[in-house]
C-alpha cells in the first residue's frame, strides 16, 4: 500500500482519492455508496498486501485458512 500526499491509498490498481471521494480500479472509475468507501479506506488503511490471500483474510478479516498441503 502506499499513501501519496497522505490523500490517496492504493493497493494493486486500486485507489482510493480520501479528498475527492473516488475510487479507481485501473482506468475504470468505480462508484460506491458512502457506508462501501468508508469501509474500503478502512481495509485499505488497515491491510497491508503481503502476496498472501490467505494471510490478508486473516489480518484484516479475523479469519484462518489453512491451505490443502495443511490439511
Amino acid at each position: 500500500m502506499s499513501a501519496g500526499r497522505g490523500t490517496t491509498y492504493r493497493v494493486g490498481d486500486l485507489e482510493l482519492d480520501r479528498l475527492s471521494h473516488r475510487v479507481a480500479r485501473g482506468k475504470d472509475e468505480l462508484t460506491l455508496q458512502p457506508r462501501e468507501f468508508r469501509l474500503l479506506e478502512y481495509l485499505m488503511k488497515q491491510c497491508r498486501p503481503s502476496g498472501d490471500a490467505d494471510h490478508a483474510a486473516g489480518e484484516c478479516l479475523g479469519l484462518s485458512f489453512r491451505s490443502a498441503d495443511q490439511r
